[in-house]
């Protein structure tokens, strides 16, 4: 009788599983669903001062067609690590889709000056990263992001959807203005 192997695998913990369902696999960042789930908790909290701080990588798709897929998940990957290094412990960076992020970023104090921070940083980094077209490894390829910054105090009346649409408006006249830059709403 031949032998059976059984894999055995651990079964994940609830935390785990819990984490698998508000974490973009990808990146480690909070997922939609998560960005979704506390911009409504914020909102309705009312007393409860925030910001959104709306990015996006400028011409990824150009840059994932010249360093291919992988070279476009690293490039991903380096943009979350450097935004999580500037970030407060009680900020949320999560990923919208696709090169698409956004921090709930606690208060509206400085917050502009800490999306000038975060541009600042991924601008200045560089990728090490193999062009597939010619197959060369760039050591001066750089990511740069547009960046849109929307506001919530007390005062504000503005539901979860106006406030998004105030940052993502904010990110794409970035974009127009030539990119690499932050606009607020």
């Amino acid at each position: 009788m031949a032998d059976k192997f059984v894999e055995f695998r651990r079964q994940p913990s609830r935390t785990e599983l819990k984490q698998q369902t508000i974490r973009d696999s990808l990146t480690g960042a909070y997922n939609r669903r998560y960005f979704d789930q506390q911009l409504n908790r914020l909102i309705l909290s009312q007393n409860k001062e925030f910001s959104l701080i709306m990015f996006d990588i400028d011409h990824f798709k150009d840059f994932n067609d010249t360093f291919g897929h992988e070279g476009g998940d690293a490039a991903l990957i380096r943009v979350v690590n450097i935004v999580r290094s500037r970030l407060r412990s009680d900020d949320k960076l999560c990923r919208i889709g696709g090169e698409e992020f956004c921090v709930i970023y606690n208060g509206t104090d400085k917050v502009v000056e800490r999306a000038e921070d975060i541009k600042k940083a991924i601008e200045e980094s560089h990728s090490n990263l193999v062009n597939k077209r010619i197959n060369h490894v760039s050591d001066t390829q750089k990511i740069t992001i547009s960046v849109g910054v929307a506001t919530h105090d007390k005062n504000s009346v503005f539901d979860r959807k106006e406030l998004y649409e105030k940052a993502d408006n904010a990110m794409y006249q970035a974009k127009q203005s030539g990119r690499n830059q932050v606009k607020m709403a």
